[in-house]
């Protein structure tokens, strides 16, 4: 009976974008396995990733490192020690996962006396020849820059890149392609004459829609064969680099930051007063480029009239699980709107998700101890207000009731109803006056706090939510619809964020707790704070968070427009909420 063969990873790398070499390391790596009676259990390819810097957790390199971790191998095949690695830190993260390392044309194996020494020799000279060739190319790259030469990469829309032996005497690295010149000098000429003209009909100057539809009707496409959208056209608009200008290298540039208060990158940063003459032939003139920056770059030009204002509540300010980066909002393919990862983690459903905020807003806000989240600026007791608070809209409804039953008259009842109203309001006056600045000033001691937080902004409302909760979201899988509350359950993470005196009492309740384990008292912190639980019961405990079934009975009160049938949950009752797929 032959043995079993040994479990093993195939990895291929190579830095340029080209398959013919990860082709050619699999095959030979194939080949090994076979003859040396390896059994491949998976091949990971990194193809145009450079070893000389960090893999993102997207690569094969990291896809291998985890499935080894995992046990699903106990070595690593490659062709050669520099298409696996050339830092020293890799080489530590595989010996880590206790994986044997084996270099098939090298005949490397870290598995044989000495192999494992040999290994680290060859990767301290890859990263050593690493710093060599940095070395190098950092002053080659400022001759070269001081020549009028542009990086290597691809070349703009309306050039192409002149092979090595192509360039001649001068050494010019880009061509201009006359089929997307001509485009190229259309869009400026268009665009400049539109701006000089001025606005008609009140449409925008340039016109970037108008424009893109004239060239994608003319099918004059994109390089990579799209069509044109604005923002692609913007981008081109505003480039000096089509009026002959290299612009500045990386290490003497400035970050610009508009009226806006958002940062611009790209060609947007790149002001024709600092670009310095480039050996390539310009498509435009430098006034040309000039003007149409100033009328593209003009804050007040933005789709929203230069409002950068949360426009949703929960952008910005709900995360991802798996990255924990904010999510932002968006539209899906069926224009729905919706909340996405930016690392592309996951896509939920906009509109369910801000009317569960609203309703988690709205009940926090609403409990007795609401009016600890902001904190005293003169040290006004608030819980004294708050109970004037109680006691004054306790009067207001028991008049109410008694007009209502007939106990007594309009007359009679009107200029006591006045007289509380107005207290009721210099009360709220007062409760500004004696609170810090929070976003939940405006809100804390309001009548109908549902009213009071629909008649606020969007942005105030972002803030609130800011202020009284933090949200994460977890994917939900491909294909899955959240139409309800109750669809969010398990995949909408919520944490309060605590009053004063919760937080207080959480504090002093760590503090014994850890004196206590430093006094001796109990061997693990851990220990002290489970001992000293019920010490922390006497103080004000925290919020749960309600679930839908929890907040059903106040659905009709604080969702608008949804009905009295509430059907025993929220989800019910918000069934009017857009749903959308889930990627």
């Amino acid at each position: 009976m032959s043995p079993r063969p040994r479990r093993a990873f195939a990895y291929a790398r190579q830095s340029v974008g080209s398959d013919e070499g990860i082709k050619q390391q699999r095959k030979a790596l194939r080949k090994y396995a076979k003859r040396n009676r390896w059994e491949i259990v998976a091949e990971y390819a990194d193809n145009d990733v450079s070893a000389s810097r960090d893999r993102g957790d997207g690569t094969g390199w990291a896809q291998m490192l985890a499935g080894l971790a995992a046990g699903e191998a106990s070595a690593v095949l490659c062709t050669e020690p520099s298409r696996l690695m050339r830092r020293l830190r890799d080489l530590v993260d595989l010996r880590d996962t206790g994986a044997r390392l084996i270099a098939t044309r090298k005949g490397l194996d870290s598995g044989t006396s000495g192999g494992g020494w040999m290994w680290s020799q060859l990767v301290v000279m890859a990263e050593h020849e690493i710093e060599q060739k940095e070395e190098r190319r950092v002053p080659f790259a400022r001759e070269r820059h001081k020549a009028g030469h542009p990086t290597p990469g691809e070349p703009p829309y309306g050039y192409a890149w002149i092979s090595a032996k192509d360039r001649g005497k001068k050494g010019r690295r880009w061509r201009v392609v006359p089929s997307e010149a001509a485009v190229v000098r259309w869009a400026f000429l268009r665009a400049a004459w539109e701006v000089e003209r001025g606005p008609v009909d009140g449409a925008p100057v340039p016109n970037l829609a108008a424009m893109c539809r004239a060239l994608n009707a003319k099918d004059r496409h994109t390089r990579s064969g799209a069509v044109w959208r604005s923002a692609t056209l913007r981008r081109m608009l505003v480039n000096p680099v089509y009026a002959g200008l290299l612009q500045p290298r990386r290490e003497d540039r400035l970050t610009l930051e508009t009226s806006t208060g958002r940062e611009r990158r790209g060609a947007e940063t790149f002001d024709p007063a600092d670009g310095t003459p480039g050996l390539w032939d310009a498509l435009v003139t430098v006034e040309t480029v000039t003007a149409l920056r100033s009328a593209l770059l003009d804050p007040r030009r933005t789709r929203n009239g230069g409002n950068v204002a949360r426009r949703w509540p929960l952008s910005g300010l709900a995360t991802c699980s798996t990255c924990s980066v904010p999510v932002r909002s968006g539209v899906d393919r069926q224009r729905k709107r919706v909340y996405r990862c930016p690392a592309g983690h996951l896509t939920r459903s906009g509109p369910l998700l801000d009317e569960f905020a609203r309703a988690l807003a709205i009940w926090r806000l609403s409990q007795p101890d609401a009016h600890g989240l902001v904190r005293p600026a003169d040290g006004t007791d608030l819980d004294a207000l708050d109970r004037e608070r109680v006691d004054l809209t306790g009067r207001r409804d028991r008049l109410v009731d008694a007009l209502a039953e007939g106990v007594l008259t309009r007359e009679e009842i009107g200029p006591r109803l006045d007289d509380v109203r107005a207290r009721l309001a210099d009360l709220e006056e007062r409760w500004g006056r004696a609170v810090k600045p929070s976003p939940l000033s405006g809100l804390l001691g309001a009548d109908d706090v549902a009213a009071r937080w629909d008649a606020l902004p969007a942005t105030a409302q972002h803030a609130a939510l800011g202020a009284l909760l933090r949200v994460q979201l977890e994917p939900v899988g491909k294909g899955v619809r959240a139409r309800t509350f109750d669809d969010l359950a398990g995949s909408v993470l919520v944490e309060w964020v605590e009053s004063d005196a919760v937080e207080q009492a959480a504090r002093a309740h760590h503090e014994r707790a850890q004196a206590a384990w430093l006094a001796g008292e109990f061997p693990t912190l851990s220990d002290a704070l489970d001992a000293t639980e019920d010490d922390w019961q006497t103080y004000p405990t925290r919020l749960p968070v309600p679930t839908p079934a929890d907040l059903a009975s106040i659905v009709p009160r604080f969702v608008g427009g949804l009905g009295d049938d509430t059907r025993g949950t929220l989800g019910a009752a918000l069934s009017r909420a857009e749903p959308t797929t889930e990627p």
